[in-house]
């Protein structure tokens, strides 16, 4: 049985501060992100279904200063 490797991720500016993450080619059970972000802080929506497809996630939030240390006590379900 050959190794699972997770989808390509690409990093899409939308507008200032506003990132889509696109995952895949649109498979089922794959999921997309996006971030709004200014001044340090961010608002993540839809942060994917297993931590490790979240890795491109926070390396793009530190790329672009946002901190990452504490979690948020907030949560929405927009879908």
């Amino acid at each position: 049985m050959a190794a699972f490797t997770w989808p390509s991720q690409e990093v899409v500016d939308l507008a200032d501060g506003v990132v889509a993450i696109l995952q895949g080619d649109g498979e089922a059970g794959v999921s997309n992100a996006g971030i709004v972000s200014q001044d340090g802080h961010a608002l993540v929506v839809d942060t994917f279904m297993f931590p490790e497809m979240a890795g491109g996630l926070v390396t793009e939030l530190s790329r672009r200063n946002v901190r990452t240390r504490h979690p948020s006590t907030t949560a929405s379900w927009p879908h």
